[in-house]
């Protein structure tokens, strides 16, 4: 999942590890990305929104 921010490009990808979706917020510059943010979410019960609810929170915190 992309989400493009004024000048900035960040990259949203998770992984179920069975129990959690442990989702990575990452700054995304040309070929490089930082981790800017990890979340541990244990409601969502797909992919899509658990990166979805991730993006909602880090958002909130840090981009508005």
């Amino acid at each position: 999942m992309i989400h493009r921010v004024r000048n900035q490009q960040f990259c949203v990808e998770a992984e179920f590890d069975g129990d959690f979706w442990i989702v990575g917020v990452y700054e995304v510059e040309g070929a490089d990305k930082r981790l800017r943010f990890e979340y541990k979410l244990n409601a969502p019960k797909d992919e899509r929104e658990a990166c979805r609810r991730a993006w909602e929170l880090f958002e909130a915190r840090y981009i508005k």
